[in-house]
């Protein structure tokens, strides 16, 4: 697929409606939304969702801008994904073409929506574009451009995990499925599919609203030349308890929705292995006793409650 790296006019009238969700990140989401307000193409509006934050992040958005943007309160923290199922309700009132999707901890380059975009309009069913997205303390090092599923060997593999940008990701791709913190969506596919699923609450809410858009025949792309910086630790390996639980639940949440009947048994097999390869991964980033076997329970519990079907905050 060839770039388009190039100004087109025809996108200038889109309208587009930006969906944060923050939760305890007040000086990240208020850098956020700066760079949000900076975008070379104009915003319909910014609603930002909190998860009953308890550092004063409502007071700050309000504070710095006012009826600028659109503040939703949750009285209680929904997660990521039950952040994004607000977030999006509230967005649809505005009827604009396409939603923005962004995490609380993301700059955004000020032409990365405008780059969006760009392949959004001209790609036949294009129902979800990604950016790609770079470590913010490595900013030539890539965190992720999305991924390629084999969910039915509950696989993800991450395309430019940890990579420098030396030019060898120029081109548009189709891909599985790009994250939530930088996602543009054609409000038709939350139309024709559903929202988010907020029962994820962290890990594999992207996983599966796109597998979903897919199958119903929208197509999934990363544009490499809508650029943003992700506020995440280069040494992340979802090694605390608590995204030790979540990704392994939602991973087999993910593998076991999605697999045919005729795959589940290859499926549980695949499950198996990947429950050893979890167990294994703290060895690798060996802290102390306590913690390894906080992290060893935390798969387990996840494990089982992924077969059993366990859904929203348990942690």
């Amino acid at each position: 697929m060839k770039s388009k790296q190039l100004i087109n006019n025809q996108s200038s009238h889109l309208s587009v409606v930006a969906v944060i969700v923050t939760w305890n990140k007040r000086t990240q989401v208020l850098r956020c939304i700066e760079s949000v307000m900076a975008s070379t193409h104009p915003l319909a509006a910014i609603v930002v969702v909190d998860n009953a934050s308890t550092d004063d992040t409502a007071t700050a958005i309000r504070e710095r801008f006012g009826q600028t943007v659109q503040l939703v309160v949750n009285a209680s923290n929904k997660g990521g994904s039950g952040g994004f199922y607000e977030g999006i309700a509230a967005a649809l009132r505005y009827r604009s073409e396409y939603l923005w999707l962004l995490d609380n901890d993301v700059v955004v380059a000020p032409d990365a929506l405008k780059q969006l975009l760009l392949v959004a309009e001209e790609e036949p069913r294009a129902g979800i574009v990604g950016s790609k997205i770079y470590f913010a303390e490595a900013p030539e090092i890539i965190w992720s451009l999305g991924g390629r599923l084999n969910l039915e060997r509950a696989m993800n593999n991450v395309v430019g995990d940890k990579v420098r940008d030396e030019g060898q990701f120029e081109r548009i791709m189709e891909i599985d499925y790009v994250p939530m913190c930088s996602m543009l969506l054609a409000t038709k596919v939350v139309t024709e599919i559903g929202s988010v699923d907020p029962g994820y609450f962290v890990y594999g809410d992207d996983v599966d609203f796109c597998t979903r858009a897919k199958r119903a025949g929208f197509r999934v792309l990363n544009m490499p030349h809508s650029k943003v910086w992700h506020d995440v630790t280069l040494n992340s390996g979802r090694l605390s308890p608590f995204a030790a639980y979540y990704y392994t639940r939602n991973r087999c949440h993910n593998a076991l929705k999605f697999a045919s009947a005729r795959h589940k048994p290859i499926t549980a097999a695949w499950l198996l292995i990947f429950l050893m390869r979890r167990l294994l991964a703290p060895f690798k980033y060996w802290s102390d006793l306590k913690t390894f076997i906080s992290i060893e329970q935390a798969v387990l519990v996840g494990f089982f409650d992924g077969w059993r079907g366990k859904r929203g905050k348990v942690y």
